[in-house]
């Protein structure tokens, strides 16, 4: 069987486009309304706050204290309605207890964003109806096994289902995975490697020294780092002095006649 794949939202979106439920939109508007969606989730995230995303499920924050260090790491918790009426499993559970409250998307902010970015008056139920086929087509596709691989930007993180085993993936550099910092606490992120059960976070942000904001990584990289080792380029002088045997002078000797 040929299997096909969603590698990226705007084929989500063309499909919403060409199939719709609810909604009578255009790829223009359908891409604005999802533009500022994802923008005000990161304000909510900003906020510390977490989002009630129209059934799918919930992109939240649980708060880990270990030491006198704080720990807020993003996760998202997969609506239970949602995965039996596709037939879907969260590939990683969550155990852990939601810290902030989760709200709902607010529409009539959607809208004016999507207003304010198109010149263009768009409605609240033009937003509202867009967004739920947008969430159906996520679970139609997560569903389909001839669909095989989802994979969807949020811009705050990476939605991925593959054989119907569903996770969401933060991680983007000043986004839900950074969010909520406190003085002298860890980003949240990075706590998951040091409190099992799946934590939903992302990979942590790249650590930061007092050197502005540069990243260790790229720091080793510009001086030839690379692990333990010092790479050296081709022409450069040697580390150190080749070995050479100790051979003793010859000493010439004298006969008196």
């Amino acid at each position: 069987m040929c299997r096909r794949s969603v590698r990226g939202v705007s084929q989500l979106l063309e499909l919403v486009v060409t199939n719709p439920n609810r909604s009578a939109v255009d790829m223009k508007f359908i891409v604005h309304i999802w533009d500022a969606v994802t923008r005000w989730c990161q304000e909510q995230f900003d906020a510390r706050k977490g989002v009630k995303f129209l059934g799918l499920g919930e992109f939240t924050m649980r708060h880990d204290i270990i030491g006198n260090m704080d720990f807020w790491n993003p996760m998202f918790v997969l609506s239970e309605g949602f995965a039996r009426a596709h037939g879907l499993h969260d590939r990683r559970p969550k155990t852990q207890a939601e810290a902030v409250d989760n709200v709902e998307i607010d529409m009539s902010k959607i809208a004016q964003m999507t207003t304010d970015a198109l010149g263009e008056v768009i409605g609240r139920e033009v937003v509202e109806n867009a967004l739920l086929d947008i969430v159906d087509r996520i679970g139609d596709a997560c569903s389909d096994a001839a669909v095989g691989v989802v994979t969807l930007d949020f811009k705050f993180g990476k939605l991925l289902c593959e054989n119907k085993s569903l996770e969401f993936i933060f991680g983007s550099p000043g986004t839900a995975s950074q969010a909520a910092k406190q003085p002298n606490a860890k980003p949240p992120g990075t706590a998951s490697s040091t409190r099992g059960g799946g934590g939903g976070g992302g990979a942590p942000p790249p650590s930061r020294g007092s050197d502005g904001g540069r990243s260790v990584k790229s720091d080793a990289t510009s001086l030839d780092l690379t692990g333990s080792a010092i790479a050296r380029r081709k022409g450069d002088a040697p580390m150190q002095r080749p070995h050479r045997p100790h051979v003793k002078r010859a000493v010439k000797v004298r006969v008196r006649a």
